[in-house]
């Protein structure tokens, strides 16, 4: 089942096994809301499915600061765990169900300069769904954030995105546009037309993102390759 980028789920919505793996290695640059610096993230991750129910995530990532004001954001590392319960799999219809949480074991001090994917808050809990019906496809999701500082009193998540996968045949891939919202994060809303190409093991993800906060939109650009061994 197609899935967003940003709003991506701890292992694959649809997985009907145990043992299903897979790697996610993930570039973003972007500006901030200060003309004099930028922000550029990394990481790799691994999903695998333990059970038909349980998944588990294990992500390693860092964040640094471009531009004149580079300093103020030094090069940081962070270390991140997540694991997802699936509640419903609906396979006549293609509808699936599950609660995940996530939890920051390493966050990075400076990333409110340059956050823009995740905010910095210490753990989250979500809802995810999908229901697909013939090409398209509708991913949701809601949740909240705990844990350290937010920018705003009630740091709920949200996501909603449509994808149309392409080809008649034979899938090569599916484009749409993904809307995320994390109200404890800087810029709460980020708009990202999205397309990925390719079928397994290998798929390329690209999406152009545009954060908008109280000081206005700020753009950037994220590439995922994704790996998933037979």
């Amino acid at each position: 089942m197609p899935e967003p980028l940003i709003g991506e789920s701890i292992t694959d919505l649809d997985r009907s096994e145990a043992g299903e793996l897979e790697f996610d290695v993930t570039a973003l640059v972007h500006r901030t809301t200060l003309t004099t610096l930028n922000g550029f993230s990394g990481a790799l991750e691994c999903e695998y499915g333990v059970t038909r129910q349980l998944g588990v995530a294990l992500e390693v990532g860092f964040t640094k600061a471009l531009g004149p004001d580079a300093a103020t954001a030094p090069f940081e590392p962070g270390l991140n765990l997540g694991a997802a319960w699936a509640l419903l799999h609906d396979v006549t219809r293609d509808i699936h169900l599950q609660v995940e949480s996530r939890l920051r074991l390493l966050r990075e001090k400076a990333s409110d300069l340059v956050e823009f994917e995740d905010s910095n808050l210490a753990a989250a809990v979500d809802l995810r769904g999908g229901a697909r019906s013939g090409l398209w496809t509708l991913r949701s999701g809601l949740g909240f954030g705990f844990g350290g500082h937010s920018r705003r009193a009630a740091p709920l998540r949200a996501n909603l995105s449509l994808f149309r996968e392409l080809g008649t045949s034979s899938s090569i891939g599916f484009a749409g546009v993904e809307v995320d919202g994390d109200w404890g994060r800087l810029a709460p809303v980020i708009v990202a037309p999205t397309a990925v190409f390719g079928s397994r093991p290998f798929r390329l993800g690209l999406a152009v993102l545009m954060a908008i906060s109280e000081a206005g939109p700020t753009p950037g650009i994220m590439v995922r390759l994704i790996y998933e061994p037979d």
